[in-house]
């Protein structure tokens, strides 16, 4: 832990890790620390480079009771790890933030030996370690699952998200919309509304005064600065350079969702931009005097205070849904509806998702089956979940036109309408007009119900189908 030496540390290394402890020991220090405190800092730094082996001990003995930095690396990987099973996106600022560790590890002396980096990776692979959940549910193709991930190009395929893109937001037939400069605008436009542009101000104040410090034990925001303004800009031009969704109340929502992470970034700047401004408006007010410090902390509480409340004021309303009970209703009306042993055919997440938590979750309606038609769409979700529906026949391996093997709506209506009677629930106008050329669909949205029609008048009506 001491070094290259072993159990010794250097002079050179002595006299790092005595600034580097003065530095964490005043971390939340402000720049306007009298004169005094730093001729104590000069003192310490220079009793911290006395070449006495004693000394040198002591300093290696403190610094073993302590955190140190390699245990602190390796927990940093863990969480990189673990964050990178919750949006694969996190991949630009663990990358940038990786890079800036290795290169400060290189720099203190303590990659000489190769197990810190073993132990990292170690740490790393454990964060990641959610993911032997997924081969581990596919092997039992339990209801729902997403993908078949029971080798190893079905769990690339789910790692990678190649169904959509990787690091792309919808397949190439939903994709498109505005280039990456309209993306870039909108996301600083809908950031700035709901803040009301402070913070984004704020921020480049940040930026710019973490660059601008000039105290030498407050170097490490140089450092620190350039790592989170480096994994803030690849996250924000690569996301918005791939995000290939238009600005559709919906597709606007779901691109909302990634620019969570990009603002953690924005927020932190921000926090270190005002402190700064509070230091300055503070110091030239009332200078060194003792006053400037209560005074900076009730200047603070109160601009928190205002902007939190504001914003709390702003949004609250349109976010509170406590009393929001309208999926639940249109889930619970959609399979009161249903016959007895009735099959289901859902298009959209609303419709999948409303009555399929209410049937798996509240065991609502257990006789029904409930098909998605997106999902069926897939290569692997005939082959997964046919034995969950044994009364169902699937007339192909996935529900599509164009590939072999596949079927189509007629052949599936075909092969189980004598069975079961079969419904359909879609808002999708488009996906509804062209189902009606094949049958007359059972519509609850406008409380009509119309019988199937005899599918050999149908074949003869439209014999391409």
């Amino acid at each position: 832990p001491c070094g290259r030496t072993g159990g010794v540390m250097t002079k050179q290394q002595t006299q790092l890790f005595s600034t580097t402890h003065n530095t964490a020991s005043r971390f939340y220090d402000d720049d306007d620390d009298d004169d005094g405190e730093a001729d104590q800092d000069k003192q310490q730094n220079d009793g911290a480079t006395t070449e006495g082996g004693n000394t040198q001990r002591t300093r290696c003995d403190s610094m073993n009771k302590q955190p140190t930095v390699q245990t602190i690396a390796c927990w940093g990987a863990f969480v990189c790890g673990l964050a990178l099973t919750n949006q694969h996106t996190t991949v630009f600022p663990v990358g940038c933030t990786a890079l800036a560790v290795v290169a400060t590890l290189y720099w203190l002396g303590l990659l000489a030996h190769s197990y810190l980096i073993i132990f990292m990776g170690l740490f790393g692979l454990l964060g990641l370690s959610p993911y032997i959940y997924l081969p581990l549910s596919a092997s039992t193709m339990a209801l729902d699952t997403w993908g078949d991930q029971r080798d190893l190009d079905g769990f690339l395929t789910h790692f990678l998200r190649k169904e959509y893109g990787t690091f792309q937001l919808a397949a190439s037939e939903i994709g498109g919309g505005p280039d990456m400069g309209e993306r870039l605008l909108k996301y600083l436009q809908v950031t700035g509304e709901e803040c009301f542009h402070i913070p984004i101000v704020l921020a480049v104040l940040g930026v710019i005064g973490s660059f601008l410090v000039q105290k030498r034990r407050h170097v490490w925001r140089h450092y620190a600065a350039l790592c989170l303004l480096a994994g803030y800009l690849s996250y924000v031009l690569v996301f918005h350079y791939l995000s290939n969704l238009n600005f559709e109340p919906l597709f606007l929502g779901v691109q909302k969702r990634f620019w969570m992470q990009a603002n953690i970034y924005m927020w932190l700047f921000a926090g270190a931009g005002f402190s700064a401004s509070m230091s300055y408006v503070t110091n030239l007010s009332f200078g060194k005097s003792p006053a400037a410090g209560r005074w900076r902390w009730i200047f603070s509480l109160l601009f928190v205070s205002i902007l939190g409340q504001s914003m709390f004021m702003l949004h609250f309303p349109k976010v509170n849904h406590r009393h929001n009970r309208v999926v639940e209703s249109y889930g619970k009306k959609m399979l009161e509806s249903m016959p007895k042993n009735a099959i289901m055919l859902v298009n959209g997440d609303l419709n999948n998702n409303a009555v399929k938590y209410l049937q798996q979750c509240e065991n609502m309606r257990t006789d029904v089956a409930i098909l998605g038609l997106q999902q069926m769409s897939w290569s692997w979700w005939v082959p997964m979940h046919r034995h969950h529906y044994p009364n169902i026949t699937f007339p192909g391996n996935r529900y599509h036109v164009s590939f072999p093997g596949s079927f189509n709506m007629f052949q599936f209506l075909k092969a189980n309408m004598r069975k079961k009677p079969i419904f359909l629930y879609d808002n999708n106008d488009r996906l509804a007009n062209d189902l009606s050329a094949i049958c007359c669909r059972c519509c609850f949205f406008n409380c009509t119900l119309l019988p199937l029609p005899l599918l050999a008048v149908l074949q003869r009506v439209v014999p391409s189908i």
